[in-house]
């Protein structure tokens, strides 16, 4: 492997006010984020930041595929599609982060993935169309959302205690034959676990949604995107 590249302001547009990166414009494959920029804190990885996904057709490759990346322990939040289609293949989520959004590092080469005990909450797509064999979740995880894992190689799954919700089709085709539910989860979406080897009884849709929280005025633009 080659020697990771340690972003600089040449090779990102970084909102000062924000602490932001927005956008990624080096040829780097291997890279180290910076926790600063001329001394002001880097909080968070923008909506495709680091991807061509909304450039590009939908099937088509991207010219510049990340492969390896350390994200500081300063980050917080991780937009949209921030990562998605790229090459990397493993990926530490800091402690410092509390969100990660939809497909965020999704369709990559992922097979190992360690979620910190600081995130709550797997969005849609989050990790979907990677190869993730190792799958290690923090211990404040509570809700893990429609196809979150979706199309994996995970073999096996400790779900911890925290966990209330599973949407539909959240670890949809992997390789996993046996889950322990536990009485804390009340609710397990439609096809959660189908195409996956599982000994024993089918785990089949159960119990009803919370109604959902309030979203802050930082998830309303993310959901709403450039309406």
């Amino acid at each position: 492997m080659s020697q990771p590249h340690i972003l600089t302001l040449k090779d990102v547009s970084f909102d000062k006010e924000q602490g932001s990166i927005d956008a990624y414009k080096g040829n780097h494959q291997h890279i180290i984020i910076p926790d600063n920029f001329a001394g002001i804190a880097v909080t968070e990885i923008s909506d495709y930041a680091f991807s061509e996904v909304e450039d590009i057709d939908e099937d088509a490759t991207p010219k510049n595929q990340l492969i390896s990346m350390v994200i500081p322990d300063t980050i917080t939040h991780i937009g949209e599609g921030a990562f998605q289609r790229n090459a990397l293949t493993e990926i530490v989520i800091p402690s410092s982060v509390t969100r990660i959004g939809y497909y965020a590092f999704a369709e990559n080469a992922l097979t190992q993935v360690d979620i910190s005990d600081s995130v709550v909450e797997i969005v849609e797509g989050a990790f979907r169309d990677n190869a993730i064999e190792q799958l290690t979740l923090g211990k404040s995880v509570s809700i893990i959302e429609d196809y979150a894992f979706a199309n994996n190689a995970i073999n096996k799954l400790n779900l911890p205690s925290s966990l209330s919700e599973i949407g539909n089709e959240a670890f949809a085709n992997n390789a996993i034959t046996q889950v322990l539910i536990s009485k804390n989860i009340t609710y397990i979406g439609y096809d959660a676990f189908v195409g996956n080897p599982l000994i024993g009884r089918p785990i089949r849709h159960f119990g009803e949604k919370k109604p959902p929280r309030e979203l802050t005025d930082e998830e309303w633009l993310e959901a709403l995107g450039d309406l």
